[in-house]
């Protein structure tokens, strides 16, 4: 028997059961998924691939005995197959992992949270075999879940999938290219500036004979500085130090735009307030050369500051008091009379 070791490849034993097949795939799958080996995405693909040849003839009952028995390069496994035989044609490795995993997303998969696995112990999986000129049925999971046949018949079309990728506001506002690997393939992707959180951006996938269509939807991360506000202005926040609010009425801001350059602001410091600059917010994706407005909000005390203050206050006051007692020792009769008043 020559060929593959089909076994191998899933790393389980000739007597496995199918539950053993699925958890073996699962593990295997997931592994070498090439959304999860962009650096090493040549191996990634040909094991990714083997895996799935694997699991498509093993979970099949006929398949399996008819592997079991000549090996992968036996004729009763190749196109046309002869009498009796299958004419097996490998389902796409990247419809096979969407079939099983229910079409979930890629990050739940990746991260655990979902399980998977189709198919039942007589003759389940997914395969396609072929029957005349042309034609091919389409099975999943079992006996009687479906047939077409008919020239020129392939696999179902593929649904539309969304894959989500996190975009910094600073590649937003300049616009981008970013590499990303769908269905395995890396292609660039171009970010359009001022573009919004859960914008698509289309992706047509070359991997697939159905070509189906994928989706980016951009997820804006937060930003340590800016928010957005409307559809192209951004807000930002002045808070002010204890010595700038007991010192100085107004105070200067230098603030690091999303460009990297940096613009010096006059705030007011004893009271809330917002100051606008005018073309220093994002870029508006609808009007090229457009850009929304910057606005400063200060604050005069930060929380954080009035803390400060308190402690302060507490210190004054209390050497104060101690400079009233060393002055006229009369005076802590008084304050040790006042203290349940005061609440010390």
């Amino acid at each position: 028997m020559g060929g593959k070791d089909y076994y191998a490849i899933l790393g389980v034993s000739r007597e496995a059961s199918q539950d053993e097949l699925k958890k073996a795939y699962r593990k295997m799958a997931i592994r070498w998924h090439p959304d999860k080996n962009p650096d090493n995405l040549e191996e990634a693909n040909e094991k990714f691939k083997d895996i799935s040849e694997a699991y498509e003839v093993l979970s099949d009952t006929q398949k399996r005995e008819a592997y079991d028995r000549y090996g992968s390069d036996g004729p009763q496994m190749q196109a046309g197959g002869g009498p009796g035989g299958f004419g097996a044609q490998h389902i796409d490795p990247n419809d096979l992992f969407r079939a099983f995993f229910g079409g979930a997303n890629m990050d739940d998969i990746f991260g655990g949270r979902v399980g998977g696995g189709m198919g039942g112990p007589t003759g389940g999986g997914v395969h396609f075999t072929s029957f005349g000129p042309g034609g091919m049925t389409f099975q999943f999971g079992g006996p009687g879940m479906g047939g077409f046949g008919g020239p020129g018949f392939g696999r179902p079309p593929q649904q539309p999938s969304e894959v989500p990728i996190d975009v910094s506001l600073e590649e937003i506002y300049q616009g981008s290219n970013r590499q990303e690997t769908i269905n395995g393939h890396t292609a660039n992707i171009q970010i359009p500036k001022g573009c919004h959180d859960g914008k698509k951006i289309s992706f047509a996938s070359t991997t697939s004979s159905a070509n189906a269509v994928s989706y980016l939807v951009i997820r804006e991360k937060p930003h340590d500085t800016f928010e957005r506000s409307g559809e192209a202005d951004l807000v930002t926040f002045a808070v002010l130090s204890l010595m700038e609010w007991l010192i100085t009425g107004r105070a200067g801001y230098k603030i690091r735009c999303l460009d990297g350059r940096e613009i010096a602001v006059k705030a007011p410091t004893v009271w809330e307030g917002t100051i606008r600059i005018r073309g220093k917010g994002m870029p508006v994706e609808s009007v090229p050369g457009e850009y929304g407005d910057l606005y400063v909000r200060s604050s005069p005390v930060s929380q954080e500051t009035w803390d400060q203050l308190k402690q302060l206050f507490r210190m004054v006051g209390g050497l104060f008091l101690l400079l009233l007692v060393m002055s006229n020792p009369s005076w802590l009769f008084l304050i040790l009379m006042l203290r349940p008043l005061l609440g010390q």
